[in-house]
């Protein structure tokens, strides 16, 4: 159900469901568990008891929930896996699902594809984000489709087919991760499995969906396997250096037990930075680092030496090469970008492959103990009521926060400023409530304020904010110098009501003069955002000619399309080939908003990231 997008109420059913089953089947006595075992069920225990110490605490909440469901999930895998005849029932029965999702997601591809053709893209390379098999984003389908292949090489029938359609799916999201998990894995089969003529189907089925994938895309896997040939591959680890910096320097503040599930993004996040938000991790460690700490690196690296030691100790076995391999081969990927965190069907893939792994040869009779099946049921009722749990831990500044914002939507700026000034723990890491409040300030003329109060690292907004507060106080020479700072840096500013407002002051021209002065034309971003300003300012012919050197670098960039007219390329872009119609977004001016109105916009994302289930 979670492979196809159907996780509604999934805790009303797969919970109680799993704890029937844990109560009828039993589960593996104590005594029989591995180290791997007491393993899992520790770090799934740190995750249970994060939401009392995290500082998202309601997320923290979804995310313990999760924990419990994988938990009776793994114990259960553990103890139907005993029985050969149940093995190969669920080995094939998963097996069929996931050949139905390949055939989905190659069906997705190519429609997305010829979308790209049709709107006059010739590489669909700088446009893989857009595609989302069944509804997964590309980086989180590239660990499902690993888990499908490992999945297809277990299966005794059409396994080749089962593989090759998973491995066509896993690298049509050109993935640079998943093309080096790709190799670690076919070079842990070919290193382990023997003798190798028994799975030739599994090898010509990883071969041909190579051939398939370089004949029908070779730019893009050209372009895949160069690592650093665009300017997105350089930007991709230019992030993801910087984000594991801050989630270094934030690791030395809590290095015990970290900052909580659900923490990375908001304990990382930096108001200065003009990217677009992301709730992942750059990369496993870094994630584990920030949110549980020393205790928990300190459980991972067990987990993965102690799985690592069975593995060597029983490689002879099939089954263990091959769930060993995919889950070595999806531990690379988690280093190059962390999903498994965010999507639960991973983890509950994982935990299978995990448990499928150590499984023994059929026993008719094993000792069974209920105890983890009455746990679990014990555990339901507080799933179940989740969302009633929210009330009880929500803190006094989140609900001042989201009154604040009602307030705020509704005109009532001086009650929206006495909450947000009497806000206090969250001002610490959400660097947001104060640049909201910066900007309320402004609203109502408190201009000394609203410069004071923009936080350290401001970014493109708050520099925004302080230029109209030292203009307003009298300085407007440092007013220009951080306006047009502010504009080069988010160019949208240019196109907000309150821009207008600045267009009959006397300090415009020098604005302008001031913009072009610090112009730097390096990147096609940097020609995008003077193109736009250019645009906007009523420069259109030098407009133009930014905006066609920007795409022409850089086909991806989305505005600059609109700006030139191609309606085509700038819905593709933003809708993506599944979902474009006859009355998407028309050519012409953008519509304007407030500076508070693009705030509270960018902020929407982070709020229920951080704060909402």
């Amino acid at each position: 159900m979670m492979i196809f997008g159907i996780d509604k109420g999934l805790y009303s059913v797969a919970l109680p469901v799993f704890s029937m089953g844990m109560l009828l089947c039993g589960s593996l006595p104590l005594y029989r568990w591995s180290a791997i075992d007491w393993i899992v069920t520790a770090i799934i225990f740190f995750d249970i008891v994060s939401p009392f110490y995290s500082i998202c605490r309601i997320p923290a909440i979804g995310t313990a929930c999760d924990g419990i469901l994988l938990w009776a999930a793994y114990v259960l895998f553990r103890r139907l896996l005993y029985d050969r005849r149940m093995t190969t029932v669920m080995v094939h029965g998963l097996g069929f699902v996931f050949a139905v999702a390949a055939v989905l997601a190659v069906v997705t591809f190519a429609l997305c594809s010829r979308t790209a053709k049709n709107v006059g893209f010739d590489d669909v390379y700088m446009a893989r984000y857009l595609y989302r098999p069944l509804g997964f984003p590309n980086n989180c389908w590239a660990e499902i489709a690993l888990l499908m292949i490992g999945f297809g090489c277990l299966c005794n029938r059409f396994r080749g087919i089962i593989v090759c359609i998973a491995a066509i799916s896993a690298l049509f999201t050109f993935s640079r991760g998943v093309y080096v998990s790709f190799i670690i894995f076919v070079v842990v089969l070919i290193a382990f499995l023997r003798p190798l003529k028994e799975f030739r189907s599994v090898f010509a089925g990883l071969f041909f969906a190579v051939i398939i994938v370089v004949a029908v895309c070779p730019r893009e896997v050209l372009t895949t396997v160069s690592m650093t040939k665009t300017l997105s591959q350089r930007n991709s680890i230019e992030w993801r250096k910087n984000t594991t910096d801050n989630a270094i320097n934030a690791f030395q503040q809590h290095p015990a037990a970290g900052y909580g599930n659900n923490s990375f993004s908001l304990v990382t996040d930096k108001v200065d930075s003009d990217d677009s938000f992301t709730v992942t991790a750059p990369n496993l460690p870094s994630l584990v680092l920030v949110e549980k700490g020393l205790v928990g690196v300190v459980l991972w690296l067990v987990l993965i030496l102690a799985s690592l030691a069975f593995f060597f100790r029983n490689r002879k076995e099939h089954g263990v090469v091959i769930s060993g391999a995919t889950l070595f081969a999806l531990l690379a990927k988690e280093l190059s970008q962390s999903v498994m965190a965010y999507v639960p069907v991973l983890a509950l893939l994982s935990a299978f492959l995990l448990a499928y792994m150590q499984r023994m040869q059929c026993c008719s009779v094993n000792p069974v103990s209920r105890v983890a099946g009455v746990i679990v049921a014990i555990c339901v009722f507080p799933c179940l009521s989740k969302r009633y749990l929210v009330d009880y831990v929500r803190e006094n500044d989140q609900e001042l926060l989201a009154e604040s914002v009602s307030c705020i939507e509704c005109g009532d700026l001086s009650v929206a400023i006495r909450n947000l000034e009497q806000i206090d723990g969250m001002k610490k890491y959400d660097g947001y409530v104060n640049l909201i409040l910066s900007e309320l300030y402004m609203q109502t003329g408190l201009y000394d304020k609203a410069y004071f109060t923009v936080p350290y690292g401001h970014g493109a907004s708050g520099l925004w904010i302080k230029g109209r507060a030292l203009y307003c106080m009298g300085f407007k020479q440092d007013a220009v110098s951080c306006l047009s700072e502010a504009i080069i840096r988010k160019p949208a500013l240019i196109n907000t009501a309150d821009f207008d407002s600045i267009r009959d002051l006397d300090i415009y021209s020098v604005l302008l003069f001031d913009i072009d002065s610090k112009m730097t034309c390096k990147l096609p971003e940097d020609k995008a955002h003077y193109g736009y300003i250019f645009y906007y300012t009523g420069r259109e012919e030098a407009a133009e000619s930014f905006l066609q050197e920007a795409v022409a670098e850089s086909p991806s960039l989305r505005t600059p399309w609109k700006l030139l007219g191609d309606t085509d390329k700038y819905n593709f872009l933003v809708k993506g080939g599944l979902n474009m119609s006859e009355n998407d977004v028309n050519t012409g001016n953008l519509k304007k908003k407030t500076v508070l109105e693009q705030l509270l916009e960018e902020y929407r994302n982070k709020y229920q990231a951080w704060y909402s289930l």
